[in-house]
């Protein structure tokens, strides 16, 4: 299988090319090879790639960072997010996408699932569930 990973140079794109490169072609997505609030960059070259699956690891993780930077974490996090999906619509391409436990505000007690009430407390985590509400929304061609 030809798989794309985005963000393949951070923590959790390192960590996936480990485990998938044994046994799967690999396309490691970095900011240096196209990036992803470019939509017009990243529709490109996802279309000329062709992979038959997209693992969307990329994003914004500096916390604090996202604090003081909250256009970019936004625009990388949410944007780039949507910006993905719609690349993989035109191509018919499945995405697979991790976000984070930093949607939730942490009250809980114990383990979320996918459908628990989000509350994020930081610019990080209201970014990424921005783009997951984003991703909710584009229709499938």
């Amino acid at each position: 299988m030809k798989i794309l990973i985005t963000g393949a140079d951070g923590m959790l794109g390192s960590d996936l090319q480990k485990v998938l490169k044994k046994n799967h072609e690999l396309i490691l997505g970095t900011i240096d090879i196209f990036d992803i609030t470019d939509i017009d960059a990243t529709i490109n070259f996802i279309k000329i790639n062709k992979p038959d699956l997209v693992i969307h690891a990329a994003a914004y993780t500096d916390v604090d960072g996202c604090e003081s930077n909250i256009d970019q974490a936004y625009r990388v996090n949410a944007l780039g997010t949507r910006n993905i999906a719609v690349g993989c619509n035109y191509t018919d391409t499945a995405m697979v996408y991790i976000s984070t436990d930093y949607v939730f505000d942490g009250q809980k007690g114990n383990g979320y699932i996918e459908f628990d009430a989000t509350n994020p407390l930081s610019v990080y985590g209201k970014s990424k569930l921005e783009d997951m509400i984003r991703l909710d929304h584009i229709k499938k061609r």
